[in-house]
């Protein structure tokens, strides 16, 4: 799994292992995905319409709460780990800016 960092780079943000599931995201909410999935193996990839996660839904509405935790705990990662990348390059630009300032004698 691997998320944007910018405009033409990405980062790795997990990786997925057998039975579990991807995409939730965007099939719960309607939003844009937020991640890319790649697979590293053969793989065999079910996929769950909207129509029919309604109507499991409709008959099991308290899976709803379970989803949006899953849901949260990903995206808070996710969060985090672009803040904490988008910190470590900022402060790698502060050093890098330093020294050239001292090379200039600026």
């Amino acid at each position: 799994v691997t998320i944007k960092t910018g405009e033409k780079t990405n980062m790795k943000a997990g990786v997925i292992s057998p039975g579990q599931f991807f995409g939730e995201m965007s099939l719960f909410t309607g939003e844009e995905r937020s991640a890319t999935v790649t697979a590293e193996t053969d793989s065999v990839i079910l996929e769950i319409s909207k129509e029919a996660l309604k109507n499991i839904l409709s008959k099991k509405p308290e899976l709803v709460n379970g989803f949006g935790n899953i849901i949260a705990e990903r995206q808070s990662k996710n969060l985090k780990m672009m803040d904490d990348y988008l910190n470590r390059k900022e402060s790698f630009m502060h050093k890098v800016v330093g020294k050239i300032k001292l090379f200039f004698e600026l």
